[in-house]
């Protein structure tokens, strides 16, 4: 897989955002990016190996937002990529099938993987993909599911990629909350030089320094008054990505 090119970034938006989707392999990561960015649904779709990525501008309470979705492999064997995918992100969305036991029993390691790579305050998301199925088809209930997410305080979802039911809301809710969290830090530094811990990737120019690096800038009010200016990796070490063909329903 190729990094995304840093001059995509520079068109009309406030905000260049990267949310993670993980989960256990064929929970149907791949087809909620395809749904929301593309509009599709691939019965026998191309298995995730290491990392791809699709992009969506979103107009979000009058902010234009970008949204790179990164579709991660679940097996087990790329776990060791952890670090340099998780770098950047603002927003992860855990996803398992409601058809598959065992993906949601899996949920708190994947958790656990996120706190130990990430920042206290990113924004975690869990959805329970595959709801079309039948009751028959069902292994996790949903009041389950809503139970563990109030266990971690973290929004739910119960979502079908395939019908295309809570995908579009499960995106704009999540955008929207990593706009108010960036509003709120902002507000929070108030006119002070005091770093902004969260590491929002604000649009600006590639540093000349590393052009694998943003210039981030934000502004506290609509005066454009500069509060800071730093620069963070967007990506490092990004790995090839290849693709196999599998018969999953996702």
């Amino acid at each position: 897989m190729n990094k995304p090119n840093l001059r995509q970034f520079k068109d009309n938006v406030d905000y260049v955002i990267k949310i993670l989707l993980v989960g256990d392999s064929a929970v149907g990561k791949t087809n909620i990016m395809l749904r929301y960015c593309d509009h599709g649904y691939k019965t026998a779709h191309m298995v995730t190996v290491g990392v791809d990525f699709k992009m969506k501008t979103i107009k979000v309470d009058q902010k234009q937002l970008k949204l790179i979705i990164w579709d991660t492999a679940g097996q087990e064997k790329y776990q060791a990529m952890a670090q340099s995918i998780y770098n950047g992100a603002q927003a992860v969305i855990v996803v398992y099938s409601i058809t598959d036991r065992n993906s949601f029993m899996n949920v708190r390691n994947w958790i656990k993987q996120i706190s130990e790579h990430v920042p206290d305050q990113i924004i975690i998301t869990l959805v329970g993909n595959k709801c079309d199925e039948s009751e028959n088809q069902r292994k996790v209930d949903k009041a389950e599911g809503q139970a563990l997410a109030d266990e971690y305080k973290i929004p739910f979802f119960e979502s079908s990629a395939k019908e295309n039911i809570n995908i579009t809301q499960l995106f704009e809710e999540t955008a929207r909350q990593i706009k108010e969290k960036i509003l709120n830090d902002i507000n929070t530094v108030g006119d002070s030089a005091q770093k902004i811990k969260f590491d929002t990737l604000q649009v600006g120019s590639p540093s000349p320094q590393n052009n694998d690096n943003f210039k981030l800038t934000a502004e506290k009010s609509r005066q454009s008054e500069q509060m800071y200016t730093e620069t963070t990796p967007f990506d490092t070490k990004t790995p090839q990505s290849q693709n196999n063909v599998s018969n999953c329903q996702c």
